[in-house]
């Protein structure tokens, strides 16, 4: 349908003798071609977002005056004011036809994935909704650029499922064998990404870690099992400079405060103090501006997290030079997952 149509367009500019007799017809048919093309995009975007567990809504508003042009008396034709309107996502109101247009329609279309913002379809642009915007607020997830990799159909065995609270997806189920065996004592690497996935949806427990294993390869890079989709590489870590001087637990406690995002999951990687180069891995959020540490290798929480840290490593000296090594963070909610390394770390729970 689409080839059709551009054929045909390529012909009406090819036929005429001087383009500036066909000039407007062709470009007006452009920019209907380009707007339908967008518009068939939107709707994926707001149906993936649907799925998602987000409440996206489109807004139909009626532009300037083109609207006019199927009117034999001059008033909004019927065609665009009976799509106008707010319209939240469902089958009953996708089947109106409200990304529909005609030949010379510049009616805008926006829509709210339900995330805190606004785009606009055709334009691209997006923007902060205002106060005035009735839209439900989701901050389970970020924007996800690819369903594929941010919430795949399987990961590692298990269907993804609803979205779990803290309480689904905790009581020791990412890590169901720590008594069990030695090597599910030293998987925090691994536990870490299997609550994230249960978070998700997934139903799915850490494997244990040995020699030779890619879990073994995590614990030296525990980005390496998530993907970044603003850049497609393994994320940066978020932490203070080698030479920052937010080197004590109180100034990195500080330093957390002032960083985390409320309602959003982190990891924090650092080493023990004392205990040579060992170290470890957990989740920290920040709800209502209190900071919490959640272990999901063992299954504890504290907010006492300025004791906490007396234990962590905050510096070290190398030549006679002091370097802060103060924890590293990753905002792994808003990461899609490693596939090819989840796959390998995880199971589905039970199994």
């Amino acid at each position: 349908m689409d080839e059709v149509k551009a054929k045909n367009l390529v012909e009406v500019a090819c036929n005429a003798e001087r383009y500036s007799e066909v000039a407007p017809k062709v470009e007006q048919a452009m920019t209907s071609f380009t707007r339908s093309v967008v518009a068939d995009t939107m709707k994926k975007n707001v149906e993936l977002h649907y799925k998602l567990g987000l409440s996206p809504k489109i807004v139909r508003k009626l532009g300037r005056g083109s609207s006019k042009k199927r009117s034999t008396s001059g008033a909004d034709c019927e065609f665009c004011t009976e799509r106008v309107g707010t319209f939240p996502y469902n089958k009953d109101n996708i089947n109106k036809g409200i990304f529909s247009r005609h030949a010379h329609c510049t009616c805008t279309l926006e829509y709210f994935p339900g995330n805190g913002k606004k785009q606009n379809s055709w334009s691209k642009r997006w923007e902060k909704v205002g106060e005035d915007d009735k839209i439900e607020e989701r901050k389970l997830i970020s924007e996800a650029k690819t369903e594929n990799a941010m919430f795949p159909k399987e990961l590692a065995g298990a269907k993804r499922g609803n979205l779990m609270t803290f309480e689904e997806a905790d009581s020791n189920r990412p890590n169901p064998k720590f008594r069990d065996d030695y090597m599910y004592r030293i998987n925090c690497q691994t536990c870490v990404v299997a609550y994230e996935a249960r978070r998700r949806g997934y139903d799915v427990e850490a494997k244990g870690n040995f020699s030779g294993s890619i879990s073994q390869m995590l614990s030296r890079a525990t980005n390496k099992a998530w993907i970044d989709p603003n850049t497609g590489k393994y994320p940066e870590y978020i932490a203070p400079g080698y030479f920052s001087n937010i080197n004590t637990p109180s100034r990195y406690m500080k330093y957390l405060e002032a960083t985390l995002k409320e309602n959003t999951r982190y990891t924090m990687h650092f080493g023990w103090k004392g205990r040579g180069n060992s170290g470890h891995i957990i989740h920290v959020f920040k709800k209502n501006g209190v900071v919490t540490l959640y272990d999901p290798q063992i299954g504890q929480t504290t907010n006492k997290v300025k004791e906490y840290l007396e234990d962590v490593k905050m510096t070290t000296t190398s030549r006679g030079i002091k370097y802060t090594i103060a924890p590293r963070l990753l905002e792994v909610q808003n990461y899609e997952f490693n596939i090819e390394v989840v796959n390998q770390i995880l199971k589905k729970a039970g199994e």
